[in-house]
């Protein structure tokens, strides 16, 4: 089994373990990811955001140390940018919360649609065994 379908599994049964007590949902747990074949636009954060609004967490990558790559759909990066991204620590858990919204001056032509991009934040400690599910 690769270690990608362990930390998995590890994180299915720590929130199903978890929901039993009530705590979250199967659905709020959010998958490990893989390292994308293409490199992500990675999204800056900015103030003074239009249009802002809650985006889902897709995947994540805990990289070394402490820091734990979120990945999400998004619009252009040169015309949205993160508006807050929420991370909340328990000794089980790290939940996770992402918003977007528009760049008051885009920094150049926004390309249509949503695309896949990610955001590196810095945890308290490094993941470990924890689960990582959706904040509310």
């Amino acid at each position: 089994m690769s270690s990608l379908s362990k930390v998995a599994l590890a994180a299915l049964a720590g929130c199903l373990s978890a929901a039993l007590l009530g705590a979250c949902a199967a659905d709020d747990v959010i998958a490990a990811a893989p390292s994308p074949a293409t490199p992500r636009a990675e999204m800056k954060m900015s103030t003074g955001l239009t249009d802002v609004r809650d985006v889902v967490v897709t995947g994540y990558r805990a990289n070394s140390g402490r820091d734990l790559t979120l990945e999400f759909l998004a619009g252009d990066p040169r015309c949205y940018a993160v508006a807050t991204a929420q991370v909340s620590e328990s000794r089980d858990e790290v939940a996770v919360k992402v918003q977007v919204g528009k760049l008051p001056t885009p920094q150049g032509e926004c390309a249509p649609g949503e695309q896949p991009v990610q955001l590196t934040t810095v945890m308290q400690v490094s993941l470990g065994d924890r689960t990582v599910v959706k904040l509310p």
